[in-house]
């Protein structure tokens, strides 16, 4: 790991001033509309399947409980249970997480390399204070418990640990912000002060599949939108990029040059060129409103495809989205695991699904 880290036990602090590209750097938007209807021809470029597409796609297995033999692309997520993707090309239901009145899952709960999931469970008679912090292994079922932090860690796939507190000081009781990478022995510190932010739909600290840049969302005291710093942890780079926030729970684009952004809470998605620090829209044009439901990102599955899914009648349905041309392919749907109002959405396991997109959907012998 660059960034000029400390010897066995050190903190090594870096000068935002001696930093390339620290600056805020004013986006320049770009126009582009996403078209196309659900079900269309596919192409040979298309990703994911080989399998032409046909209205809804093909119909994944009836869910049932058990546990994933493999390490899982993505999960689906609700009120205290968790609906992993099985390579059999089904929905596994993690019923050994513990009684689903007493656990607390987050859209940050499941980590990017698909074999954790982490979560909160009460501990009945004591105060919400006293929560077990746990991470269970989807593979055993084994659960550790962990020391309570107030912001999820953020884990790269090389190891790199990013861990972030927040402390109050003065009369005025003003917040301090410090963001910590830890990796072996090598401690850092990096040059960023902002408010820790939120990401609707995914992690609000995301490192590329690479493991060389690192992206955090930041909102203002009120909870309002502030921008995201990127990290690149090779060059020694910090950028900032204000009015934006992460979306998805895999925004880096795999070669980390782009990420999935929004400037509003539930706004349209937007790519992000850090390269460029130019935003180009993402409007998802729709023949009929009323009868299409909302697409919602997932993230990146290669450098062309976003994974993203609708949620409509009794099913919800999985579509590969070309982000140059909109063309948009139904990949499979689901049977929703449970009633709408108790599914919350759907993780993706960026290092799994990023390396190989076809686990994404159903196995070549299901299509």
């Amino acid at each position: 790991m660059a960034l000029g880290a400390a010897g066995r036990g050190g903190t090594s602090q870096w000068s935002p001033a001696s930093l390339s590209g620290s600056q805020p750097r004013a986006l320049e938007v770009h126009e582009h509309l996403i078209r196309g209807n659900y079900a269309e021809t596919e192409s040979q470029d298309d990703m994911v399947t080989g399998e032409r597409a046909v209205a809804g796609g093909p119909r994944a297995s009836r869910s049932r409980a058990g546990r994933p033999s493999s390490r899982i692309p993505w999960m689906i997520w609700g009120a205290g249970r968790a609906w992993a993707w099985g390579s059999h090309g089904g929905l596994l239901e993690l019923t050994d997480i513990g009684d689903r009145t007493i656990v607390r899952l987050s859209s940050s709960s499941l980590d990017p390399s698909g074999t954790r999931l982490r979560f909160e469970r009460r501990v009945r008679g004591l105060a919400p204070q006293a929560d077990e912090h746990v991470e269970q292994d989807l593979l055993t079922g084994r659960q550790t418990i962990e020391a309570p932090r107030s912001r999820p860690r953020a884990y790269g796939p090389n190891g790199v640990v990013l861990d972030v507190t927040m402390t109050a000081s003065g009369p005025d009781h003003s917040t301090h912000w410090k963001y910590v990478l830890t990796q072996e022995c090598s401690v850092i510190e990096l040059p960023v002060d902002d408010r820790f932010g939120h990401n609707q739909t995914g992690p609000a600290a995301q490192f590329t599949s690479d493991g060389r840049h690192l992206a955090l969302s930041h909102q203002t005291p009120d909870r309002q939108i502030s921008g995201v710093t990127t990290v690149d942890l090779l060059d020694d780079q910090v950028e900032r990029f204000d009015g934006v926030e992460l979306v998805g729970s895999g925004c880096w684009s795999p070669d980390g040059s782009r990420l999935l952004v929004a400037s509003s809470p539930g706004g349209y998605p937007e790519v992000l060129d850090t390269r460029l620090g130019s935003l180009t829209r993402l409007d998802t044009v729709i023949e009929n409103p009323r009868d299409t439901p909302w697409l919602t990102l997932v993230g990146w599955i290669d450098d062309a495809s976003l994974l993203a899914y609708r949620d409509v009648g009794a099913r919800m349905h999985f579509i590969a989205v070309d982000v140059a041309s909109g063309r948009r392919r139904d990949l499979f749907s689901v049977a929703r695991p449970a009633p709408k109002s108790e599914i919350s959405g759907v993780i993706m396991a960026q290092y799994v699904a990023q390396s190989s997109p076809a686990s994404c959907a159903l196995p070549p012998d299901r299509n």
